[in-house]
Parts: C-alpha cells; structure tokens; sequence
C-alpha cells in the first residue's frame, strides 16, 4: 500500500513531469536530426530519355536542426535548478535577471543589477530605495521645463504688444500645439501670462502680464472704473470693411462699456492723438454698443502739458488716459 501510495506521488509530482518532458524534447531533437531527408529526387524525361536528378534540400533541413537544438537545451534548462546553473546556450539571466522574493528578504543589495541602492524594509512592505533617482528625473524635466518656458517669454517680448498664439510658440520651441498650451497654463498660473479668448470667436491669444498695454490697461480700470466689471476682453480680432483690426480691449461694466486703445509715446514722444481718436471712432462703429466710452490710453515716459489734449474735450464719450510706463 505504501509502495501504491509513494508511486502515485511520484507520478503527480514535479520530477516526473520534468522526466517526461525531457524525455519528449529529446525525441523531438532527435527527430529532427534524423528524419529529414537530405535529397529529393527528381524524375526528368528528355527526347525519350530518363534521368533522376538528386536535389539537396538544405533550407529546410537547417530549419529543422535549429528546432532539434533548441529542444536539446531545453530538455537541459528544466532541471537547471538540480543541475545549479542559471544559463545555457542563448537562455538564461547572464547574471542579470530580476531579483526574486527571496533576494530581498535576504536583504541583499541589487545595487549591482539596478544601480539603485538596497531594499527598504517598511513594517511588512519592502521596497528599494528609487528616490535618488527619482530626484534626477524630476530636476531634469524640471530643468528642461524652466528653459523651455524661459524661451517663450523671450520670444513673446519680440512681438508686437507681447501677443502670442500657441501656434507660434509651438513652432518657436519646436513641439506640438498641445504641449504648448501646457507651458502657456503653467506660466498663467503663476501669472506671468494672461489668456484671452472673446465668447464665439474661436481664437485665443496670450500676452505676458507686466506688457505696457497690460499694465496701461490695469491702470486705466484702477483709478477711473467705480462700477462692477462684467469682463474685460483683450486683443479682439475683427474686420472693419477690407481691413482687420485688433482692439486692445474691452471692458464691460454694469453701467457701460469701455472701448480701450494702447498707444505708445516712448521714443520720440511724437503723439498722433487725431489718427489714434479716428480709429477709436471706427471701433465704435463697428463695435455699435451702448452706452459706450472711447479710451484713448497713451503710454509714455515723460510729463504732458495739458493743452495737448484740451482741444479734444468736445468729443464727449472720449477719455484720454496718461500711463507712466517709467512705473
């Protein structure tokens, strides 16, 4: 009964089925090495005469000893833990497999195979010690982050009022509109840049924060709006008849709305107040709102005497505004 009882056990257990399959590989391989002819013949018939032609059939008797190989090591690497050998031929860790369970519980370091320092023991959870380069990676792509960033501030103080698409800063850093659009949002967050996008017109644009127009804006809304904003809208694109213009803004409150126009006067301090009152009237027009404020905001460095803009006191819904831009 015990013999019964052992046999069984044998037959169900692991060394059995390591035998049978040893035994079935080295079957295969033999197979293979033996069976596959190495010619084929070839009958001919030629102006009544017979010949046999022999063909070595070579492609497929290599492809065949490559398997009867293989089943030769493998009928070999399933006892590889009896035989105490952790590669053979082409299979095997050479050295550098991944740590088991029980390599860790040993506490011993995979340093050597990762580079990354020795397990941690967390109550019952073990862990390796990642974090050093974990750091790396994050100060690198932090790193990189902060140039790319560097780069589009830079190159919107290029353009005209600061105004940007992310299609252009896309193509200036060389990545896709959308990656692009991630820089823009982190560098809004830390209010560096603004995003505007009138309701319907489907473009948006940016603009850096501390820009003059920005700032004469701001400015402006400070010390002469008492009322509560509804919004305030900046760089609107549309077209006047065959020409397309961009207002710097417009301000909405609960009891009027603000047409508003930046203009410089830094360099030479020339002011075209007539040419830059004209455009306001054909914003006005086409803009058609009511009540409506013209906001003419002059950015400039320097004091103005006040007949410069005296003789424009009769255009009543007209508002022409200083900006210290040396501030």
């Amino acid at each position: 009964m015990m013999k019964k009882l052992k046999l069984r056990n044998f037959l169900k257990g692991k060394i059995f089925k390591k035998i049978v399959a040893s035994i079935f590989l080295v079957f295969v391989a033999y197979a293979c090495f033996v069976f596959p002819k190495k010619e084929i013949r070839t009958f001919v018939q030629y102006q009544n005469l017979n010949q046999t032609l022999s063909v070595e059939n070579d492609g497929l008797k290599t492809f065949l000893s490559y398997i009867g190989l293989f089943s030769l090591i493998m009928a070999v690497w399933i006892w590889r833990k009896e035989l105490k050998v952790s590669q053979i031929g082409f299979i095997g860790d050479d050295g550098f497999s991944n740590f088991d369970p029980e390599t860790i519980k040993r506490g011993i370091s995979v340093e050597d195979r990762f580079g990354r320092g020795k397990p941690i023991e967390d109550g019952n959870t073990i862990r390796l010690n990642d974090d050093s380069d974990s750091r790396i990676d994050f100060e690198y792509n932090s790193f990189l982050k902060n140039e790319k960033e560097k780069h589009i501030i830079s190159f919107m103080k290029t353009k005209p009022g600061n105004l940007v698409t992310a299609t252009m800063i896309a193509n200036s850093i060389r990545v896709s509109k959308h990656t692009a659009e991630l820089y823009l949002f982190s560098l809004m967050k830390r209010n560096i840049v603004r995003r505007d996008a009138f309701p319907g017109a489907g473009s948006v644009v940016y603009s850096l924060v501390n820009s003059i127009e920005n700032k004469a804006i701001d400015d402006f809304k400070e010390k002469w709006i008492r009322a509560v904003i509804i919004a305030d809208y900046r760089y609107l694109s549309y077209k006047a008849g065959l020409k397309k213009f961009i207002l710097d803004a417009l301000v909405k409150t609960t009891e009027m709305n603000y047409v508003i126009e930046v203009k410089h006067s830094l360099k030479n301090g020339t002011l075209n107040i007539d040419n830059w009152i004209n455009q306001l009237l054909v914003y006005e027009k086409e803009i058609k709102l009511e009540p409506v404020k013209l906001v003419l905001i002059i950015a400039t460095n320097k004091e103005m005497p006040p007949e410069e803009i005296d003789q424009y006191k009769h255009i009543e819904n007209l508002i022409i505004h200083f900006f210290n831009a040396k501030g």
